[in-house]
């Protein structure tokens, strides 16, 4: 779909190209060419009307582009679409600046016209119809394969994270205890100390004998 992509991006781009021409120098290429008045007027709007359709239609071919990869119906509906504002909004231009000789263009225009809305009428029956099949379908099948796989290696690997710590809390309560116990044998060992040598300075003080 890369060719209807890259025709959108022209049609867009044109677009805003003749939409800009219109509003800053048609008009005055028209009133050297000896028009003015309701003719003007008319003109002016043709070349309007044609930019403001050429540049909906490639908004609505790029969607159409990006999208019919798994639709391949939608293609068709582009390029109708593509050949009908090429119609309708090439021949509006051509209009804005031909001579009387030429006001028989105007009756094609209409066929534009019909294109574009052939071209909407087939989004309106793709979007009607069962989804197509993807052809890659089984290499979808086999990456949403690969992806339940890998969640469940990060399932797994979670899982063993959460048994890794559980294990080093429980590490530290029990080096924790063991810190508790000889810190409770010391401050008994202390005391026991402390209470020796307060029995040994409350005992009398005896002078050996004399002989």
């Amino acid at each position: 779909m890369q060719r209807l992509l890259l025709t959108a991006g022209l049609l867009g781009a044109t677009a805003v190209g003749f939409g800009a021409y219109a509003a800053h120098g048609l008009e005055g290429a028209l009133v050297d060419l000896g028009y003015g008045g309701d003719e003007l007027a008319h003109r002016v709007d043709n070349f309007v009307t044609g930019s403001r359709y050429q540049l909906a239609t490639a908004a609505a071919v790029l969607a159409i582009a990006l999208l019919a990869e798994k639709k391949p119906l939608l293609a068709k509906a582009g390029w109708l679409l593509v050949a009908g504002v090429v119609v309708f909004s090439g021949l509006l231009y051509v209009l804005a600046f031909a001579g009387e000789g030429w006001r028989w263009l105007g009756a094609i225009v209409p066929l534009g016209g019909l294109a574009m809305m052939a071209g909407w009428g087939v989004v309106a029956f793709a979007a009607m119809t069962a989804p197509a099949r993807i052809d890659d379908g089984p290499a979808d099948e086999q990456n949403l394969a690969d992806e339940v796989v890998r969640l469940e290696e990060v399932i797994t690997h979670q899982q063993q994270l959460v048994q890794d710590l559980n294990e080093a809390v429980t590490a530290m309560r029990n080096a924790a205890d063991q810190t508790a116990r000889r810190q409770n044998n010391i401050e008994q060992t202390v005391k026991r100390l402390v209470d020796v040598q307060t029995s040994a300075e409350d005992l009398p003080d005896e002078k050996p004998p004399h002989y």
